[in-house]
């Protein structure tokens, strides 16, 4: 874990909250405690003139006990296994997805509106957030967007009292981009109402994800993917993040039982997203540990990226 990251996870209340202010963690010093007092009357045991110096070092013992606490229960917030029978690897990371060195998964509406304003895309938004990083203005990841769509039919238009794109494409349907040589893929996952207001389902991430491994494995780079906790922002679906996160590890190991598409995939759990709202890391460790080791992988019946029991 970088050394970086560990100093940011002190910082997250989440953290204190769940994680330092536990019994586990007077546990922890209790025991460290009752090592060093143990170590005190062996010793003195053996040298008995020794007796006295190691026992007025006591604030010393004290001190470093504290300090063995404090690395004992440091945050965890990244958890990392590798896919059974497999060298690909799925991570889950807190973390500024744009810290991530991958190519991004981004999710934006079914009509690919790119203007950041607040009656299409708020600037508070992932989309928003990737398009003022890497474009200097809209009209040119427009421009990369339709080069990217050329060749995909569009299935219906849109009715706006704000303005925007017409032209509608199906949930999941993908556009790769490489802004400043940075591949990122544009997921469609909701649909934006006629005014302008982004809706998703839990449904509808399920289908988006299957649409995008299929794409990325046929029109994608070998890369690693970083991908956010889709639709749980301004896609407004009411499901839990946590089970948004077990349902894109489930999906991709689904996938990856048909091609190998991805040397990594990093599930991005951002600060302000962790702080608010405090997914189990823990909990969400473990799931992942249990289905890149014990689930069975067998190819999907209904097409590449359907999710595994």
């Amino acid at each position: 874990m970088p050394a970086m990251d560990t100093i940011k996870g002190f910082l997250l209340g989440a953290y204190w909250r769940r994680t330092f202010l536990s019994t586990d963690t007077a546990t922890a010093f209790l025991s460290a405690i009752g090592l060093f007092w143990l170590l005190t009357e062996i010793l003195s045991f053996i040298v008995e003139t020794w007796k006295g110096p190691l026992q007025s070092a006591w604030p010393y013992f004290l001190g470093v006990s504290a300090l063995y606490t404090v690395w004992c229960r440091r945050p965890v917030i990244y958890r990392c296994e590798r896919l059974d029978g497999t060298d690909i690897r799925i991570e889950i990371r807190i973390a500024d997805i744009f810290s991530v060195k991958a190519a991004y998964v981004i999710s934006t509406n079914t009509s690919f509106d790119t203007t950041v304003d607040e009656r299409l895309i708020s600037s508070q938004s992932l989309q928003g957030a990737f398009t003022e990083k890497f474009y200097d203005k809209s009209e040119y990841l427009d421009r990369d967007l339709e080069h990217a769509l050329q060749h995909e039919i569009a299935i219906g238009e849109r009715q706006s009292k704000v303005g925007g794109k017409s032209k509608l494409y199906a949930i999941g349907t993908a556009a790769k981009v490489t802004p400043k040589g940075r591949t990122t893929y544009l997921l469609a996952i909701s649909q934006l109402n006629e005014h302008g207001v982004a809706e998703s389902s839990f449904e509808s991430v399920r289908t988006a994800l299957a649409s995008l491994w299929s794409f990325v494995s046929s029109k994608g780079g070998y890369d690693t993917l970083a991908i956010p906790v889709l639709g749980t922002g301004h896609g407004r679906i009411n499901t839990p993040r946590d089970m948004v996160i077990k349902e894109i590890i489930r999906s991709f190991v689904a996938a990856c039982s048909e091609r190998k598409f991805a040397s990594k995939l990093t599930v991005v759990v951002s600060p302000k997203d962790y702080h608010d709202n405090e997914p189990d890391i823990y909990e969400l460790g473990d799931f992942l540990k249990y289905a890149c080791r014990y689930t069975e992988i067998t190819p999907p019946k209904r097409g590449l990226g359907t999710a595994i029991g």
